[in-house]
């Protein structure tokens, strides 16, 4: 055995030994993965994707319409001390011996024919009273604090405590006697008790009207 050894040069000597080690170290890692056994009590891994977050709800505001439909024509305007002569006189109106200022807006049709009148707002009716010098008016309240009167109607759709939404019929315009007008409808804005000009917020977002 040694004279083998001995005819057995270093150089193969120590290739055979690194082959030998190679070999032991590959059945020692077999050996050991037969050896392990998966974990039973191990929980299935949850890979299902998170359920979609909703985008934030924005809330959207109702634009403040006119309350009527189609050609009709101003012919009384909401009383400024600021506006155009022309405008101030629209704005004032006789009743008796004296003349009194508009506070809101008024329309009649060219042939003087009565017409539907619209909800300006959803909102909720909160009175509707008859009177021997305005008609029969309606008042609706709505979100932002905001009021809407229709004034001088004649036939009437709606009964107090109805939720009613923009657009729907409120009634039919009439002949009144606290202004010297055809059929009309007379129509006014209201903000914490402050009157506000008609014209000026129809076409606004009622978040927007201050």
């Amino acid at each position: 055995m040694k004279n083998w050894l001995n005819k057995i040069s270093r150089e193969k000597l120590q290739r055979y030994l690194f082959v030998g080690v190679l070999a032991l170290v590959f059945v020692a890692f077999f050996i050991s993965l037969s050896l392990v056994k998966p974990n039973e009590n191990t929980p299935p891994s949850n890979n299902d994707p998170e359920p979609p977050v909703d985008d934030p709800i924005v809330e959207e505001y109702e634009v403040l319409k006119s309350p009527v439909l189609g050609d009709l024509v101003i012919v009384r305007k909401f009383y400024n001390p600021n506006s155009e002569k022309e405008d101030r006189l629209m704005s004032l109106y006789k009743i008796g011996t004296r003349y009194s200022t508009s506070t809101g807006v008024s329309w009649e049709k060219e042939d003087g024919e009565p017409f539907e009148v619209y909800a300006s707002l959803s909102g909720t009716v909160k009175s509707v009273r008859s009177d021997n010098l305005y008609g029969t008016v309606v008042v609706l309240t709505h979100d932002n604090d905001l009021e809407t009167h229709y004034i001088s109607l004649g036939e009437v759709y709606v009964s107090e405590g109805q939720t009613v939404k923009q657009g729907d019929k409120i009634g039919i315009s009439t002949v009144s006697s606290y202004d010297n007008l055809r059929n009309h409808i007379h129509f006014k804005v209201i903000k914490k008790n402050r009157l506000l000009d008609p014209l000026t917020v129809i076409g606004k977002k009622i978040n927007t009207i201050e």
